[in-house]
């Protein structure tokens, strides 16, 4: 569903704590044996649908992450918003029952828990109502634990290969997003709080120390902080909280964190549920979920390199 596009001024509003339940990010990089592999992504060329003003499509944010509206040539399926993923996947079942040729690509994807097999899906359209379309090559994966974790199917993860090239606006207040081309969004003077990214990370501190973050909207955890940077942060603190997690591939395990840490991440200041993942990214010490955009409207502009969060 879509609703036309009112004037850009919200409120900005603490975060809220997520429940026991989290969903754990199920990209970072790919291996094939013994030798890492880039994640499988495409050269992507869009069509925006807008007709005269842009509009807003609803989405779905109940479990803390964003889920879209979108159909795969044609087929209505359930699409994950992911910053995390830098390439588009099609569930390769879903890719299969509708007669798109499928192969194996010889490279699985690490997550958190283990790895899941990397597919080429072929001939795919891919749309998003009222925003955008696509035709590609893409990548493809197993989604079926990731549907049963989440507890409805998802046929489609919207990654970077197509979200670096749009600026898109998140309206979590009002539970809807827009994606125009990149540098069309643009908030009121004096109404906004934007964030310059170095690549795609940006800096800050978690508990008084110094910091590197993603953002990864893939994930309805507040902050990961990976493996490698948990003993400097925190030196080695073990006296953990315990909260299940899944991952796409639908492994369940249990994490660890600690809550009512206090971050900062430029001139915002809050305090957060921080957890230990076992992952790896030079130069990366923690990802940032999409609890944390929770309750606010953030426009993403990464060809621009920056992040705006408007506030009223």
């Amino acid at each position: 569903m879509t609703r036309p596009i009112k004037p850009i001024i919200f409120a900005l509003v603490a975060c809220a704590l997520l429940g026991a339940q989290a969903i754990a990010p199920a990209h970072v990089r790919a291996t094939n044996q013994e030798q890492d592999q880039p994640e499988l992504k495409f050269d992507v060329e869009l069509e925006l649908l807008h007709q005269g003003s842009a509009e807003y499509l609803l989405m779905d944010q109940s479990l803390g992450v964003v889920l879209l509206q979108a159909s795969v040539n044609g087929e209505e399926t359930t699409a994950l918003l992911d910053t995390g993923a830098s390439g588009t996947s099609i569930d390769v079942e879903l890719a299969t029952r509708i007669g798109l040729r499928v192969e194996k690509a010889g490279t699985k994807a690490k997550t958190v828990f283990g790895f899941i097999e990397n597919y080429l899906v072929y001939g795919a359209t891919i749309e998003v109502p009222s925003q955008f379309r696509f035709s590609s090559t893409t990548g493809g994966k197993d989604l079926t634990g990731l549907s049963r974790s989440i507890g409805k199917p998802v046929g489609l993860i919207i990654g970077m290969d197509v979200l670096r090239s749009l600026s898109f606006l998140i309206d979590s207040k009002r539970s809807r997003v827009v994606f125009l081309k990149s540098g069309a969004i643009k908030p009121r003077s004096g109404t906004a709080t934007r964030f310059d990214l170095e690549g795609d990370t940006v800096s800050g501190t978690i508990a008084g120390k110094q910091a590197v973050f993603e953002v990864d909207l893939g994930t309805n955890s507040e902050i990961l902080v990976l493996q490698d940077s948990w003993s400097r942060l925190f030196d080695d603190k073990d006296d953990l909280a315990v909260r299940k997690s899944f991952d796409a591939t639908g492994n369940e395990e249990v994490s660890r964190g600690l809550y009512n840490v206090p971050i900062t991440i430029g001139p915002i200041a809050a305090k957060a549920s921080v957890e230990r993942v076992a992952l790896q990214d030079d130069g990366v010490d923690a990802l940032i979920g999409y609890p944390l955009f929770k309750d606010r409207v953030t426009i993403f502009d990464y060809s621009a390199g920056h992040f705006t969060i408007i506030t009223e």
